[in-house]
C-alpha cells in the first residue's frame, strides 16, 4: 500500500534503483537525506562496515549476493556501521578496494548454477564535516524467465582455524531475503515465495494475480483435515527447481496420506502459484475411497482413467485435442500431438492412484509422463507401487511423523467425541498402526463402539480371528473355481446386487451362476441373501472388500472392463449425457483459450458464443467468454463485467471469476466494484480469506484517499479491520510485511485525528481503541490513545462528559490488563479510576 511515509518511499525509489541498475551515488540519495543515513535495513538493502578477504568472509558475501538476487535485487553497501541496534547508522572508514568485483563474479560462477551480473560502485559523501566513502554492490533482481532460484552447486570453504565452524552453505542450498535477513530455504512458505512473481508494487492500480485454473476434487473428499508432512511438502517445492526431473512419484503403503500430501501440495499450488504455469489438472484411476473411521467405502467422481489408452485420451481432452479424431490414431500419434499441445497450457498434472491399473499401463503412464515433462509442464504421481524407481524421481511416503501424531490424533479425538488419548496411548497406537492416519482411524472407530483405548488397539492389533480370517480368505478366495472368483467381483463392484444384476453382469446361464453363488456362500465369502423386493440380493463383507480390493487384477483377466460396464449400468443414461454435456463445455473452453494463445481472438469468441448458444446460462462458458475478452489486445471491460456478473449469478464460485471480476473493476478505476467483488468472494469462505482481506483493505485504503474527514477515518478502520484478519490468517507468508503495512495505515489514522478538529477526542479514543483490538500493541499507539483521554477529559465540562471519561478510562486500562503478554512500561499509563465526579 502506497502511504506517504518515509521508509515506505524510500523502499520504492530504492527497488526503482535496483531495477535501473542505479550505482551508488543515486542509490545514496534516498538512503542518505539531510546528513542521516536512514535507520533501517530491508529486503532490499544491507550495510555493512567491513569486507575481509578469509573464505568464511568471502562466503558469506556470496551467500547474500544469491539471496538478492533470488528475491528482489538489490544492495549490499560498505562503510556504513549500526551504532544502535535498528535505529541508527553512521558511516565509518572503508577501504573501497577491498571489494573485487572480478574475485566476487569468479566465486559466484564457481559456487553457483546461475551467472549472477553484480555491479560495484563507489560515491563520498559528507557526514559530520568528515568525508566518507560509500561503496555497493548491486545485484539485479533475478527474472520471471529464470524460472527456478539461483543454486549452491558445492559447499563452501572449511574455515582454516575451526574446523568445527559451520559451513556458510551446501551442495544444493538455495537463500532468499527474509526482511533484513538472509535464510535458507526450508519451509514450503520460502518456495512458494522463491517461485512466485516475487513483485514489489508500489502503485495505487489494485490489479491482482489471476487464479489459477484447476479442477481439484471436493477437498472433504479427499483431505478434510491434514497435519505435518512439511518435509514433503518442501520436498515437492524443491522438486521445481530441478531443471531435470520433471515427473515426481509419491510411493507408499495404503494409508500413508499420498493422495492428501499431494492434494495439499496443489493447494499451496494455488495460493502462491509459480511463475509461468496457469492451470493444475487432477486426474484419478480412484472411484472409492475406503473411510477407517466408517469401516466403510465411499464413492468419489469418476474415474478419468481405466488403462493407458484412456490416459492419453484424458490428458488429450484438457490439451483442446479432438479425441473423437484421435480414436483411430496410433498411440505414437496421440503421444506426438499431446507433446505439441501440452505446452500451450502450462501445467502442474497429477495423476493419482496409478496402481490400481495393471502394471503394464502403470509403468506406461509412467515412462509417458517422463516423456512428456518439461520445466513448466510437471506431472506428479501417487502410487502404491514404487517399481524401480530412483530416489531423484521417487519420495517414498511414510506415516506420520509422532509431534505431528500428536496433533493429529488428539484432533481426530475431539472431532469424533472421544476422551484425548495419554501420551503412552497415543505411543501405543502409533506404534501399532506406524503412523498411519487411515488405519489410526480404524482403531479410534472401535473407540466410538465403546473401547477404552487399549483394549481397541489389543483388539485391532492382535486380531486372533481376524488376522487368520484375512489369511484364510485369501487361500479360499484364490482356490475358488474362475466362475466364482468372476462373480464376487461382480459382487464388489456392485456393492450389493440382485441375482437378475449378476446374470447380466457375468453373462451366466442361471444354473451356472447357482453353482458359483453356491461354492461362496459354502466358504461365506458371500452374506446370506435378504429377500427384497421378491429377490434374493447378495453383498460381501467390510473385510472381504478390503481383501479384493488389492487383488482385482488377480480375479478376472478383463476386470477393467467388468468394471466399467457395471459402473456404467449403475450410472445410467441420463448421467451419460451429462457426463458428454460436460465434457462438450470443457472442449469448447480449451480450444477457445487456445486460440487465445494464438491471438486468433475472434475464432476464440465465437467457439464460446457458439456453444452459449446451446446453454446461454452455463457458468463456465460465460466464465470464458469474459475471460477472452479481458485478454484481448482492446478489452471491452463493461461487456466483461457484465458477463462475470451473469456467470457469478448462474451459479459460478471458481476464484478465477473473483480475480478476473476484481481487475476487471480495478480496470474501470471502480473502487466501489473492487470492495463489492472482495466483499463477495469473502462470503464464499472457501478462498484464501488473507488474499481477498488484503486486497479489500487495500481498495477501501485507496478510497479513503478521496474522502475526507470521519468518512476518511472510517474507511481506513474498515481497512484496518480485513488488514487485521489478513495477519491472523496461518496461511499468510506474507504477514510480516502486511503488518508493517498496518502499521502505516495506523501512523495515517492518528495523524488525521490529531490535526482534524471536527473528530472529538472521545471520538478519537473510540477509533484508536479499535487499533488496538486488531493487534496493533505499540507503545505509540498506547501512549496517543492516552493522549485522547487526557484531551477529552481536559474538554469535559458537565457531569455526563465526565463519567463518559472515566469508562473511556477503564477501558484504557483493560486494553493493557488483557495483554497476553505483559508490556512493564505501559503500567505508567494506567488511571486511576476510583475518582469520582
Amino acid at each position: 500500500m502506497d502511504y506517504k511515509h518515509r521508509v515506505n518511499e524510500v523502499k520504492k525509489f530504492v527497488y526503482q534503483c535496483i531495477i535501473q541498475g542505479a550505482c551508488a551515488e543515486e542509490l545514496l540519495k534516498y538512503l542518505y537525506v539531510d546528513g542521516e543515513i536512514i535507520g533501517k535495513e530491508s529486503a532490499l538493502w544491507d550495510f555493512k562496515y567491513e569486507l575481509n578477504s578469509d573464505d568464511t568472509s568471502l562466503s558469506k558475501v556470496i551467500k547474500q549476493i544469491s539471496s538478492f538476487y533470488n528475491s528482489y535485487g538489490g544492495y549490499i553497501i560498505y562503510g556504513i556501521e549500526e551504532t544502535i541496534k535498528d535505529r541508527e547508522f553512521k558511516p565509518v572508514s572503508f577501504d573501497s578496494n577491498k571489494v573485487n568485483p572480478a574475485q566476487l563474479r569468479t566465486l559466484l560462477n564457481n559456487n553457483l548454477d546461475i551467472a549472477i551480473d553484480i555491479t560495484v560502485s563507489a560515491a563520498t559523501i559528507t557526514y559530520d564535516n568528515q568525508s566518507f566513502i560509500i561503496t555497493a554492490i548491486h545485484i539485479p533482481q533475478r527474472t520471471k524467465e529464470i524460472g527456478t532460484p539461483a543454486k549452491f552447486i558445492k559447499n563452501a570453504k572449511k574455515n582454516k582455524t575451526d574446523n568445527s565452524a559451520k559451513l556458510e552453505f551446501c551442495e544444493g542450498d538455495v537463500f532468499l531475503r527474509k526482511l533484513d535477513e538472509c535464510k535458507k530455504a526450508t519451509l514450503s512458505e520460502d518456495w512458494q515465495f522463491l517461485f512466485s512473481d516475487r513483485n514489489l508494487i508500489f502503485t495505487n492500480v489494485n490489479k491482482i494475480n489471476i487464479s489459477l485454473e484447476h479442477n481439484l476434487p471436493d477437498k472433504k473428499m479427499i483431505c478434510a483435515d491434514f497435519f505435518g508432512r512439511k518435509n514433503f511438502l518442501s520436498l515437492l517445492w524443491e522438486w521445481l527447481s530441478d531443471p531435470f526431473e520433471y515427473t515426481k512419484i509419491l510411493a507408499g503403503d495404503g494409508g500413508k496420506g499420498k493422495t492428501s500430501l499431494a492434494y495439499k501440495f496443489c493447494q499451496e499450488f494455488i495460493e502462491s502459484p509459480p511463475f509461468g504455469f496457469e492451470r493444475i489438472v487432477w486426474l484419478s484411476a480412484k472411484e472409492k475411497q475406503f473411510s477407517g473411521i466408517s469401516n466403510d467405502y465411499f464413492d468419489l467422481r469418476q474415474a478419468d482413467f481405466y488403462d493407458f489408452n484412456s490416459f492419453l485420451l484424458t490428458l488429450s481432452d484438457y490439451c483442446a485435442l479432438d479425441t473423437e479424431d484421435l480414436e483411430n490414431t496410433s498411440t505414437q500419434g496421440i503421444k506426438t500431438k499431446l507433446r505439441a499441445a501440452l505446452p500451450v497450457f502450462p501445467s502442474l498434472i497429477i495423476v493419482d492412484n496409478v496402481d490400481s491399473l495393471q502394471n503394464n499401463d502403470q509403468l506406461l503412464i509412467v515412462d509417458a509422463c517422463r516423456q512428456f515433462g518439461q520445466n513448466n509442464i510437471r506431472f506428479l504421481i501417487t502410487t502404491r507401487n514404487r517399481f524401480s524407481y530412483s530416489d531423484d524421481s521417487c519420495i517414498p511416503i511414510t506415516g506420520l511423523e509422532r509431534k505431528d501424531y500428536d496433533d493429529f490424533i488428539k484432533s481426530s479425538s475431539e472431532k469424533y467425541k472421544l476422551n484425548i488419548p495419554k501420551p503412552k496411548q497415543i505411543e501405543l497406537i502409533y506404534n501399532a498402526t506406524d503412523g498411519s492416519p487411515l488405519l489410526t482411524q480404524s482403531i479410534l472407530r472401535l473407540c466410538k463402539l465403546g473401547d477404552n483405548f487399549e483394549s481397541a488397539v489389543l483388539e485391532w492389533k492382535g486380531q486372533a480371528g481376524e488376522d487368520a480370517r484375512n489369511a484364510a480368505l485369501l487361500r479360499e478366495i484364490m482356490s475358488l473355481d474362475f466362475d466364482a472368483k468372476k462373480v464376487i467381483l461382480c459382487i464388489f463392484y456392485f456393492d450389493s446386487c440382485s441375482k437378475s444384476e449378476l446374470e447380466q453382469a457375468c453373462g451366466f446361464a442361471k444354473i451356472k451362476l447357482n453353482d458359483a453363488l453356491q461354492q461362496l456362500q459354502s466358504l461365506f465369502l458371500v452374506n446370506a441373501p435378504k429377500f427384497i423386493d421378491n429377490e434374493d440380493r447378495f453383498s460381501i463383507s467390510n473385510t472381504t472388500k478390503l481383501l479384493i480390493n488389492g487383488i482385482q487384477s488377480e480375479l478376472s483377466t478383463d476386470y477393467l472392463k467388468l468394471k466399467r460396464d457395471i459402473t456404467n449400468s449403475r450410472r445410467g443414461i441420463n448421467t451419460s449425457a451429462r457426463k458428454g454435456n460436460v465434457k462438450r463445455i470443457g472442449l469448447a473452453i480449451s480450444q477457445a483459450l487456445a486460440l487465445m494463445k494464438s491471438k486468433r481472438e475472434s475464432e476464440a469468441i465465437s467457439t464460446i458464443t457458439n456453444e452459449l448458444q446451446r446453454q446461454p446460462k452455463n457458468p463456465d462458458l460465460l466464465l470464458a467468454h469474459a475471460r477472452c475478452i479481458l485478454e484481448c489486445d482492446k478489452p471491452n471491460y463493461e461487456e466483461a463485467r457484465k458477463l462475470l456478473r451473469e456467470s457469478y449469478d448462474n451459479g459460478q464460485d471458481k476464484e478465477i471469476l473473483f480475480d478476473f471480476w476484481y481487475n476487471c473493476e480495478s480496470s474501470m478505476s471502480s473502487t466501489t466494484g473492487e470492495i463489492e467483488v472482495s466483499k463477495l468472494a469473502l462470503s464464499k469462505n472457501k478462498f484464501k480469506e488473507y488474499k481477498w482481506c488484503y486486497y479489500l483493505a487495500k481498495s477501501l485504503a485507496f478510497r479513503s484517499s478521496l474522502r475526507r474527514g470521519a468518512d476518511k477515518v472510517n474507511d481506513l478502520i474498515e481497512a484496518s479491520t480485513y488488514l487485521s484478519r489478513a495477519i491472523k490468517d496461518s496461511h499468510n507468508s506474507n504477514r510480516d510485511i502486511h503488518k508493517s503495512e498496518s502499521n502505516e495505515i495506523h501512523n495515517l489514522i492518528w495523524n488525521i485525528l490529531e490535526n482534524d478538529s471536527s473528530i472529538g477526542w472521545a471520538a478519537s479514543f473510540d477509533y484508536m481503541i479499535k487499533l488496538i483490538s486488531h493487534g496493533d500493541i505499540r507503545a505509540f499507539v498506547f501512549k496517543n490513545t492516552h493522549k485522547c483521554i487526557l484531551e477529552a477529559e481536559s474538554e469535559a465540562r458537565n457531569q455526563k462528559s465526565k463519567l463518559h471519561v472515566i469508562r473511556m478510562k477503564e477501558r484504557f486500562n483493560r486494553s493493557i490488563m488483557e495483554l497476553r503478554k505483559p508490556i512493564p512500561a505501559l503500567n505508567d499509563l494506567l488511571f486511576d479510576t476510583t475518582e469520582k465526579f
